[in-house]
């Protein structure tokens, strides 16, 4: 059974959400306001320094307006 690098996939699920953000044009502050996630957290997620909850990635999808499936599309 192959190994599954935590790390490396909070990496990959912070760039999607990354690169699905400023695609949109949208701030930090922008997606703050929109999700009421701190914007440190949400740069904190991007990075894949922090591991989002369930409700949290959520939040994010929605002031991003973005399935959550789209986000989740990593290479794992």
């Amino acid at each position: 059974m192959e190994e599954i690098n935590e790390i490396a996939l909070l990496k990959e699920l912070g760039a999607s959400l990354r690169k699905t953000r400023t695609q949109k044009g949208y701030t930090l502050l922008q997606i703050e306001a929109w999700s009421g996630i701190d914007k440190s957290d949400v740069s904190k997620i991007e990075r894949g320094k922090i591991n989002p909850t369930y409700s949290t990635l959520i939040k994010l999808c929605v002031a991003l307006e973005e399935p959550l499936y789209k986000v989740l599309q990593v290479k794992g």
